[in-house]
């Protein structure tokens, strides 16, 4: 326990025949000892703090005094930021890992492997929609994340690789979807799109989504979500990969 020492402030003589002919003396300087005091049991209670300042009483001429007060700074309260996806590098194998594929093919649950070995930004191993061999795809990646309290930022950060066949850049045929929602799939920012005209195809590009309002949905559940619509030609694939949902909230 941290001791706090009470240190007494002792008038001299002259200073004490002064004040009852400076009445506005006296109250800066009892305001003045009571800054000093506030500021000392600040120090003592949290000694990481810039040492006190002490007080000036400045005399004027008409024997009052003039009291240069000291700031006393408030601690601030930092918010701490923490990673909250899980498994976002995709090295974890099913069943273990938290992502959700779904699709409306009746040929299985996903199209391709929701987990590929094919390309990875790092590691061995990403997250895949689209397809690389049919066309007239629609699936969905999707991991759900439970927010703490007090949230006051959240960005979805991720790494993509778009893989298509389509040679046509001006119009769009197989295009890529990126957002947060609610666990009832409403969007609650507006989705990146990455199509076969985007920049970057074949490259690994990193890209971010800031979640605006994000105190709003402090203590939800969320869903980080990857989707592919594909045409009836020319297949194409978004590898995902190094996936991080950073939150940061108050204490």
């Amino acid at each position: 326990m941290q001791r706090i020492q009470i240190i007494l402030v002792r008038l001299g003589p002259s200073l004490r025949r002064m004040l009852p002919l400076a009445p506005a003396g006296a109250v800066a300087l009892l305001m003045a000892i009571g800054i000093i005091a506030a500021t000392l049991i600040s120090h003592a209670v949290h000694p990481e703090a810039a040492p006190p300042q002490y007080v000036a009483l400045a005399p004027t001429a008409d024997l009052t005094y003039t009291a240069n007060l000291p700031m006393v700074a408030v601690p601030a309260i930092e918010a701490r930021c923490t990673n909250i996806a899980v498994n976002g590098g995709f090295e974890a194998a099913a069943p273990w890992h938290p992502w959700t594929g779904v699709a409306n093919t009746t040929s299985g649950v996903y199209v391709d492997t929701l987990i590929s070995s094919v390309r990875a930004h790092r590691g061995a191993k990403s997250g895949r929609v689209g397809s690389s061999t049919l066309n007239g795809v629609w699936n969905e990646m999707v991991q759900t994340v439970p927010l703490p309290a007090n949230v006051v930022i959240t960005t979805l950060t991720y790494w993509r690789y778009l893989d298509t066949t389509e040679t046509d850049t001006a119009t769009v045929y197989d295009k890529f979807t990126v957002g947060i929602e609610t666990e009832q799939g409403i969007q609650i920012v507006t989705p990146q799109q990455i199509d076969n005209t985007s920049s970057g195809r074949g490259a690994w590009v990193q890209s971010s989504i800031d979640l605006p309002n994000a105190s709003a949905y402090s203590g939800q559940r969320l869903w980080l979500s990857f989707k592919a619509a594909t045409d009836s030609n020319l297949p194409s694939s978004l590898y995902v990969d190094d996936v991080s949902l950073t939150v940061c909230a108050l204490p």
